[in-house]
């Protein structure tokens, strides 16, 4: 059994953006932690916007009028979140889409918007609408930036995660592949997230019982996290772990013994006490 640590980059951040020019930003962390990651106590308090804040003003061209309602939709939907709120962050990012549907196709904002509520369902472990934004959010982001572009890679490592995480391997492969195409033409062979990549396919390949290539995958995988995260962080330690387990799965025993003893942070046991971790 795989450790469940299906690489990803999280949700963008949800500072503001307030105009069609700037490019939502992502953290990147393992898809275990993407699922995982909204853990608060449902509180059901949220702000509600209150008009007797605002003084009079002329009345606002069409579109700085969506604008300001997106910003107001947003923010209401962070907010939410921060208090748990998931029902009510789901309205108002839904809202929030309503309006960016009227900006133009190619608006970061409308990305933005994709992104987050298939970040939201994904929480609230609704896989299929998280699904069906985050393909959305891939349409928008190839529209806007071109197919070779990081925001596209996000998208599709996101997805990738979706699909991995309901055993749809097959499903998953040319996404994960696609996605590992567009960091290594854009970092180059060497760079953390192309190992990152790299890692997501050990595992699907791992996962579909297609044992050489899931080797292969590993070990360039492990030669790159090692050096980027270095050999004792827990990313490379959990890497390490399926590695052993596939090379064990393949009475490879001379070659799990070796890595073991490479594997200075774990323990050596004897190969049949080593755990298959869930």
């Amino acid at each position: 059994m795989l450790s469940s640590h299906f690489s990803s980059n999280s949700h963008a951040h949800l500072s503001a953006i307030n105009s069609g020019t700037v490019a939502p930003e992502f953290q990147k962390e393992d898809f275990s932690r993407v699922v995982r990651r909204i853990k608060y106590t449902n509180s059901g308090q949220y702000p509600v916007f209150n008009a007797e804040l605002y003084q009079p003003t002329p009345p606002p061209s069409p579109r700085v009028a969506q604008t300001r309602e997106w910003i107001r939709y947003k923010e209401l939907a962070e907010s939410a979140i921060e208090h748990g709120n998931f029902s009510q962050a789901e309205a108002m990012w839904l809202s929030a889409l309503s309006e960016a549907n009227q900006f133009s196709s190619t608006d970061p904002r409308l990305a933005l918007t994709l992104e987050n509520l298939a970040n939201l369902y994904l929480s609230m472990n609704r896989s299929e609408q998280a699904e069906l934004f985050m393909r959305r959010a891939i349409d928008v982001n190839t529209e806007i930036y071109g197919p070779l572009h990081l925001q596209v890679a996000n998208c599709l490592n996101n997805l990738g995660g979706i699909l991995y995480n309901q055993r749809r391997f097959k499903e998953a492969e040319p996404i994960c592949l696609k996605q590992l195409q567009i960091y290594e033409s854009v970092y180059g062979s060497n760079h953390a997230d192309v190992g990152m990549a790299t890692n997501n396919l050990a595992m699907l390949y791992h996962a579909m019982g297609r044992h050489e290539l899931a080797e292969q995958m590993y070990q360039r995988a492990l030669q790159i996290r090692s050096r980027a995260l270095g050999s004792s962080h827990v990313d490379v330690l959990t890497l390490r772990r399926n590695y052993l387990n596939l090379l064990v799965s393949m009475n490879k025993g001379q070659e799990a013994q070796e890595l073991m003893s490479l594997q200075n942070a774990m323990p050596i046991y004897n190969l049949r006490d080593i755990p298959h971790l869930i």
